[in-house]
């Protein structure tokens, strides 16, 4: 690979590294830095497999999984309990002008909590985790929270 120059590192950042390398044809492995890896392609709809990762799916689920961790952090800052938290997210792509971009990401958490009285709750601090989510602000996309709260 060519020698880039490393990103400057300010104050209050980070940096982050992974790696791709083609492994067939039209089949890649993506390679975080703790040296996990998965297996990718393009989604069926651009001639790939359902059997890997796409890039569309990574993206999606790196602004999925942030909105969990930013919910989590804040909630046992808070020392909120909750019982369990699972979420879909849907995106749309869409074609405009020269090329594909995503336009709307939808996240559908669903939050169980232990009482009724922890409904509210829940949901404010699902609205402070979309605030502080950096994922859902590094992308040109309209991201939307619908959060679900139950009790069991």
């Amino acid at each position: 690979m060519n020698e880039k120059p490393a990103i400057e590192k300010k104050y209050k950042s980070h940096k982050f590294h992974t790696s791709v390398r083609l492994t067939g044809e039209r089949i890649w492995d993506v390679t975080n830095s703790g040296g996990h890896s998965v297996k990718g392609d393009p989604p069926p709809v651009f001639g790939g497999t359902e059997s890997n990762w796409s890039p569309e799916d990574l993206l999606l689920s790196g602004v999925n999984a942030c909105h969990l961790a930013s919910f989590y952090s804040y909630a046992t800052r808070k020392g909120f309990e909750f019982s369990a938290y699972e979420s879909e997210i849907e995106g749309l792509l869409e074609h405009e002008g020269t090329g594909f971009r995503f336009t709307k990401m939808i996240i559908r958490p669903k939050i169980t909590v232990k009482s009724e009285d922890d409904i509210e709750t829940a949901k404010q601090y699902m609205k402070r985790a979309h605030q502080i989510c950096f994922m859902g602000h590094s992308v040109n996309a309209e991201v939307t929270v619908e959060t679900e709260v139950v009790v069991g």
